[in-house]
């Protein structure tokens, strides 16, 4: 492995770091140069897709490198005629075969339902999954349309294992009726909890917008070929946070494959917002109505600080949540918060900024999301789940904070 290629896996390293590091110490020579422009390589490639045709090979500034046996991180046999990442196409092939094969297993329906009364598309969508013979399926479509309650009431849900990749959404799944829970994380290391799963033949994963290729892959793997999967989530969320600024996270796009290769159902009402012109809202932003949101005066505020004063407002996570475009500004909207939510606060850890990106910032009750948090899943903590600051403490490593 190259130096370029061996920084990089520093947890925070990006390649403008390793860059001024290697310059520093005189070490950008000309191999290293190539390493630096394989890592320009392989960004470009996931932008495009992850999949180039061979006529396009110009836009490599170190193709041979990439296809060498040193590092492989695409194609040399280009007689497909496309350039493409390696190890995305392995999990590919692994999820793809999965969800065009079709099984004889039935779904584990409840005989009587009680208490439940399916509306409209809801019911629709009961009559295709009882003669859905896809061993994959896909429940997709906007939040709030009841896709997991709809699967607690109608299955029998001590013969279902539901998974989510966040503690969050797998106490969802425990509030609609399912029994046996875990992460899929779990799963994807083997823990002993996931071993109990392997009986079951049906499963559910909740939120699967947030997964990769290869959580995917791995579940494939991890239970026996008979096994049904039922896979829920908005497909007009945001793909899974991935490091593509370092170039050695290879993602896939799940919910693509989803919509491409396999089947499912889509719902398009929203039950969960009871007020009518938030659905509309709604409705037009995940139609990425651009008119609509340039003209509509719904939700919008005159100033940036009047956004940031209604937010004041409605601190709650589940309430109001603000969205930013760059590292930048999300690290000026979590300072304006922290010096007004610390004021007179004695145990704090300082908001500071390194570059653009803001570090620290942190007091005793500040609610937090937790990003390349216990990636052994020993204490169960994943990437983008909420938590509570109640204790704190300062390393002595210069520039790093120590917070749980």
């Amino acid at each position: 492995m190259s130096k370029a290629f061996a920084l990089l896996q520093v947890p925070k390293f990006n390649k403008a770091i390793v860059e001024q590091l290697l310059d520093e110490s005189r070490q950008t020579g000309g191999q290293v140069l190539k390493h630096l422009a394989a890592v320009d390589d392989l960004v470009m490639l996931k932008q495009a897709g992850e999949v180039l045709p061979v006529q396009e090979r110009q836009r490599f500034r170190s193709l041979p490198l990439m296809q060498s046996s040193e590092f492989g991180f695409t194609n040399d046999d280009e007689s497909s005629g496309y350039l493409y990442l390696k190890q995305k196409l392995a999990a590919e092939r692994t999820v793809r075969k999965a969800i065009a094969a079709t099984t004889d297993r039935v779904l584990p329906f409840r005989e009587q339902v009680e208490n439940f009364k399916p509306l409209g598309e809801q019911a629709d969508f009961i009559q295709w999954l009882r003669h859905e013979p896809r061993r994959v399926v896909a429940l997709l479509g906007v939040g709030g349309s009841g896709k997991t309650f709809i699967l607690g009431n109608i299955l029998q849900t001590d013969q279902v294992v539901a998974l989510a990749p966040t503690h969050k959404a797998e106490l969802n799944l425990v509030d609609n009726g399912f029994q046996t829970v875990g992460t899929v994380q779990s799963v994807g290391t083997n823990t002993d909890t996931a071993q109990a799963f392997k009986s079951v033949k049906t499963v559910i994963v909740d939120e699967v917008s947030m997964m990769t290729m290869e959580m995917m892959a791995q579940l494939v793997a991890f239970f026996s070929p008979d096994t049904r999967f039922i896979l829920i989530g908005d497909d007009a969320q945001l793909p899974p946070v991935s490091l593509d600024e370092d170039a050695l996270s290879v993602t896939g796009d799940l919910i693509r494959m989803l919509r491409t290769f396999g089947t499912g159902f889509i719902f398009q009402n929203n039950h969960g917002a009871r007020n009518a012109q938030l659905r509309e809202f709604i409705a037009h932003a995940r139609a990425a109505d651009a008119n609509y949101l340039r003209q509509t005066q719904l939700y919008q505020t005159e100033t940036y600080r009047n956004m940031l004063q209604d937010k004041m407002q409605h601190l709650e996570l589940d309430d109001t949540m603000i969205l930013a475009y760059t590292n930048q500004r999300v690290a000026q909207i979590n300072e304006y918060f922290f010096n007004h939510l610390s004021a007179g606060m004695d145990e704090i850890i300082p908001f500071t900024k390194r570059g653009k990106y803001g570090r620290g910032g942190f007091f005793i009750g500040a609610k937090v999301i937790f990003y390349n948090n216990d990636q052994s899943h020993q204490f169960g903590y994943t990437t983008s789940e909420y938590g509570e600051v109640t204790s704190l403490r300062q390393s002595n490593m210069a520039g790093d904070y120590g917070e749980h």
